[in-house]
């Protein structure tokens, strides 16, 4: 049996404000709300509105006949509940149809596989929650953002319970083999895969305004396999897996093209002039069984012509950028703040890396995004600044929160009180030489004596005289004699203590000695 399945990717990410380096741990709010407002009320008018009313026709007219499959980020319901609720009732119209199914993803579409720890499979999950809430539907097949897959991620995928997850059908990785068809986990077998087909995919997405692709074209290359390279038998169980951004019909593609005729008639034109039916995604992994495991040890992406991960993380400035988010993501693990945790989730999508991206895409290719900065390098200035202001709220929320990081302080406060609990001995050593403290106290009588004998005083600062004095006065060499003694107990300060404390009857025959005096005078 052959079968075609429809994938509509809806997405929004949270643009960013021009946030310079002074806001800086002084202002935290980081969104552009008017961008964010004024984006979302374009791709609506322009897109999603026009195409909500088409398809809620084709499911009503076709009913069973007719399947389609939606992959909301949890980013654009956020924003259309807070910009465009209108918007957010449009889509639950269609959604609330039993042949429409909704798909599991990252919530922030990004790459949060890389981030380490748990990140990614929670993003998973709150974006579950949130279909959940919002459309009352359980999102059981999952599809990682631009189809971003390896075999771990299969693997981290399994083991949240998840049957069947989509992916690129990217040249290098199939080699011979066709996208058409069902593999499996090479480990988890009980894990399928299903290929995106890149040339119909891409065709609608970019070659459908030049004139070059429409119906006629797509049915040709569902019958004859042009797409594999080879024409394959028909009773194989083939499928064929389309995913398209949503916006394609009437954004990237403009109406006038003929985009949204070309939706009207598709399911009609598959079902009267080709072997396909359409069928859910679950309804394909349940019951078509898969060919051969699929090996994928390096991640493949749905962008570029490399199908690989360097539009996001291919330059310094995106590598940078994104080690700087793993290291954030490492402090997020001991954060439970509501605020902190929903802003972490934001800056993770994908976009915020894409826009830093230096690689020449074709201007048909380019118009898919629009680019809220001049140049990669203001992207990546206005990207770091606010992880700067986000990282100081984190150390702050662990500070005042964590029971551990307090621990951590009590420790530091401990280091910091040990150079004091060493300072005792320095103290210690202090209090040893009270003897040389009293000593300077009792020094101020001496002084006293010198500040009442100016004429000593003189005489001592002119030593020199003094010494001729002494040359002539035998009894006076033997005072002087006596003194250098003094000197050397100077050297030892106990005896100098003891010496001065026995010397009184020398100051009192210095002061008996008025002759002694006059002659110096006389001499002058």
């Amino acid at each position: 049996m052959k079968t075609i399945s429809i994938i509509l990717e809806v997405h929004q990410p949270m643009r960013l404000r021009k946030y310079r380096f002074f806001d800086i741990g002084a202002a935290h709010n980081y969104y552009d709300d008017y961008q964010n407002k004024y984006a979302l009320k374009r791709f609506g008018e322009k897109a999603y509105l026009k195409a909500n009313k088409v398809l809620c026709s084709l499911l009503e007219q076709y009913r069973d006949k007719f399947n389609v499959a939606f992959s909301f980020s949890g980013t654009v319901l956020d924003q259309m509940q807070w910009y465009a609720p209108e918007l957010l009732e449009s889509f639950k119209k269609v959604v609330k149809n039993k042949n429409v199914e909704v798909l599991a993803e990252p919530y922030s579409s990004g790459l949060a596989a890389w981030l380490g720890g748990n990140f990614w499979e929670e993003q998973v999950k709150k974006q579950q929650k949130r279909v959940k809430e919002t459309f009352d539907k359980n999102a059981s097949v999952l599809m990682n953002t631009n189809l971003v897959y390896n075999d771990e991620i299969g693997q981290r995928a399994a083991d949240m319970g998840f049957t069947g997850i989509i992916t690129e059908g990217a040249k290098h990785i199939l080699g011979w083999k066709s996208p058409r068809y069902i593999y499996n986990h090479p480990t988890e077998s009980k894990l399928k895969i299903a290929l995106r087909d890149r040339e119909i995919s891409e065709d609608i997405l970019f070659n459908f305004d030049s004139k070059k692709y429409n119906l006629d074209t797509l049915i040709s290359s569902l019958e004859s396999g042009q797409s594999i390279g080879k024409k394959n038998s028909e009773n194989d169980d083939k499928h064929v897996t389309i995913v398209i951004d949503y916006a394609v019909f009437g954004l990237y593609q403009r109406e006038e093209s003929g985009i949204l005729e070309f939706l009207k008639a598709l399911p009609a034109q598959i079902s009267s002039r080709t072997s396909y039916k359409f069928s859910s995604i679950s309804d394909l992994f349940a019951k078509t069984k898969s060919v051969a495991p699929l090996y994928i040890p390096d991640a493949i992406s749905s962008l570029d012509e490399e199908k690989d991960l360097t539009p996001f993380i291919g330059n310094d400035l995106q590598r940078d950028a994104f080690e700087t988010l793993q290291r954030v993501a490492k402090k997020m693990q001991e954060v439970s703040d509501s605020e902190l945790v929903k802003d972490f989730v934001f800056l993770t999508g994908i976009d915020h890396l894409y826009y830093m991206s230096t690689k020449w895409f074709t201007a048909t290719l380019a118009s898919r995004y629009i680019r809220p900065y001049d140049s990669p390098y203001e992207a990546y200035i206005n990207f770091m600044n606010v992880l700067a202001d986000l990282e100081i709220r984190i150390l702050n929320s662990i500070n005042n929160m964590n029971p551990k990081k307090s621990k951590i302080m009590e420790e530091k406060k401990v280091v910091a009180a040990k150079p004091a609990a060493k300072k005792p001995a320095v103290k210690k050593v202090a209090a040893k030489k009270p003897a040389v403290k009293k000593a300077a106290a009792k020094k101020p009588a001496a002084k006293k004596v010198a500040a009442k004998k100016p004429a000593v005083k003189k005489a001592v600062a002119k030593k020199p005289a003094a010494k001729k004095v002494v040359a002539k006065k035998p009894v006076a060499k033997k005072v002087a004699a006596k003194k250098p003694a003094v000197k050397k107990a100077a050297a030892k300060k106990p005896a100098v203590k003891k010496v001065v404390a026995k010397k009184p009857a020398v100051k009192k025959a210095v002061a008996k000695k008025p002759a002694a005096k006059k002659p110096v005078a006389k001499k002058k």
